[in-house]
């Protein structure tokens, strides 16, 4: 995944890494999320909000 994201580019200048999904992962697992239902917490670092379509 790292090496997809790379290639497609970054809109904060940094490139999305595998612990960035596994902090959200554990976010959505703890009692911080306990209001959190029924939503898709997209962690791309902006890229699918700045593209129109890129193919996943």
């Amino acid at each position: 995944m790292e090496e997809f994201v790379r290639g497609i580019g970054n809109l904060r200048g940094t490139t999305l890494r595998a612990q960035d999904i596994a902090e959200a992962v554990l976010f959505l697992a703890s009692d911080e999320s306990k209001y959190v239902s029924g939503h898709n917490l997209v962690v791309d670092g902006g890229v699918t909000s700045s593209r129109n379509c890129i193919g996943l």
